[in-house]
C-alpha cells in the first residue's frame, strides 16, 4: 500500500501453510482501511473456504471450489476469477485431468450465480502465441463449460471493471467512460 498497490493479492494457499480466517479478515481489514480490495490466490477446499468467511474481494483460481463454498462466494459477494485455461495448455504439463474439474467448477459457479471475471494468467508460453493471443484461448473453456457469450462478455467487462474499482471510470460504453470498443460486422454474441 505505502508503494502505492490498487489491489492487495495474497496467495493463501500455494504454500506449506494456509492462512486462518482471523489472517486474512486482519489482511481485508487493513486493506479496505486504504481503501483497497483483497484477491486470494486459492487452489484448495480450505484455503477457499477460508478467504470467502474472511470476505475478500474474490477467489483467484479456486481450482477447488465445492458448491458450499461457492454458495457462501454469492452470498457474500466474492467474485471468482477462475482462470480456466483451455485443455491444450493442461496438455502441455501433463495435467490434462485437471480441464474437467474447472469445467464442472466453472459451471457450478454460473448456475449457482457467483459473480465471474474473466481472467487469463496467460504466463505460460504457447506456441507462437502473444500473452494477448493466449489470453483469448480461454474463451475456449468458457465456451465448454457453456457460459452464455452474454455473460462472458459482462465477465470480460463490467465485472472486472466492478471487482478492480474502476467501474466509475471504464467497463461500459457510457457517456463520460473511458472504453476500449472493437466493431464487428455481425452480432458479437
Amino acid at each position: 500500500i505505502h508503494y502505492g498497490a490498487r489491489v492487495i493479492k495474497i496467495v493463501v494457499d500455494d504454500q506449506p501453510y494456509i492462512y486462518t480466517v482471523e489472517d486474512i479478515k486482519f489482511i481485508v481489514g487493513e486493506a479496505n482501511r486504504a481503501g483497497l480490495k483483497v484477491a486470494a490466490h486459492c487452489h484448495t477446499l480450505e484455503g477457499a473456504m477460508n478467504a470467502v468467511k474472511a470476505g475478500v474481494a474474490s477467489i483467484e483460481h479456486g481450482t477447488l471450489l465445492s458448491d458450499e463454498i461457492l454458495k457462501l462466494a454469492k452470498q457474500k459477494g466474492v467474485a471468482l476469477v477462475g482462470t480456466e485455461m483451455p485443455l491444450p495448455v493442461w496438455d502441455l504439463f501433463g495435467a490434462e485431468q485437471r480441464y474437467p474439474i474447472l469445467i464442472d467448477r466453472l459451471q457450478r459457479a454460473y448456475h449457482l450465480g457467483v459473480t465471474l471475471v474473466y481472467g487469463s494468467d496467460a504466463l505460460y508460453e504457447v506456441g507462437n502465441l502473444t500473452r494477448g493471443e493466449m489470453a483469448l484461448t480461454i474463451l475456449d473453456s468458457w465456451k465448454d463449460a457453456g457460459i452464455p457469450p452474454l455473460e462472458t462478455l459482462r465477465a470480460m467487462t463490467i465485472n472486472a471493471a466492478k471487482l478492480l474499482g474502476v467501474d466509475g471510470e471504464r467497463g461500459a460504453v457510457e457517456a463520460g467512460l473511458a472504453a476500449d470498443l472493437i466493431a464487428v460486422p455481425g452480432n458479437p454474441l
